[in-house]
């Protein structure tokens, strides 16, 4: 019980420390995903983009890309495993005089930071302290039959002891007349 109250009251801790730093955030971004976006931006500086035809564009560098804006799709495939536009794409939006934040996913903008982090775990009472002594003694639960087949236990056998043999023709103990030895 103290682990969870532990676990708990760090879960509380971490949300509101996250919440409130996002309420001071400006950007549209995460600050993090902001940091990222901007390091693309700057490796596409020395792109040069080609267009198509409508939302397909040919961005040219060391290698040769295609870019989709409409469906968000560069053939590097970062665009589309990260959520951020890759630099191939960022080229394209600078090119179009697009907001390089609304090919951004949702999940890395501040408002949904914000949202994620809006609703809090709400404090428990210690339920020893408040419980009082109300003369409740808890008793174990009632132990019925286990299900299969009952195991055998061993039976005791207790030793019967036997009778000793008599001799009828010596009259002796451990033999009989059959295997007696004596001399008639």
């Amino acid at each position: 019980v103290q682990i969870v109250d532990l676990i708990r009251c760090t879960i509380m801790d971490t949300i509101y420390t996250r919440r409130e730093s996002a309420n001071t955030w400006t950007e549209i971004l995460t600050p993090s995903m902001n940091e990222k976006l901007l390091q693309e931006s700057n490796k596409a500086s020395s792109l040069e983009v080609i267009c198509s035809a409508g939302s397909v564009f040919e961005v040219s560098g060391d290698e040769t890309y295609t870019v989709n804006l409409e469906s968000w799709e560069c053939t590097c495939r970062k665009w589309r495993v990260t959520g951020l536009p890759c630099m191939h794409a960022i080229a394209v939006i600078e090119r179009t005089d697009g907001c390089l934040y609304d090919y951004c996913s949702k999940y890395f903008k501040t408002e949904c930071y914000r949202l994620t982090y809006s609703l809090s775990i709400n404090p428990i009472p210690d339920m020893y302290r408040n419980s009082g002594n109300l003369g409740i003694i808890p008793y174990s639960p009632r132990s019925g039959r286990p299900p299969g087949r009952p195991k055998v236990k061993p039976t005791v056998v207790h030793k019967i002891s036997k009778r000793l043999i008599r001799c009828s023709r010596c009259k002796e103990f451990g033999h009989n007349k059959a295997t007696c030895k004596a001399t008639i």
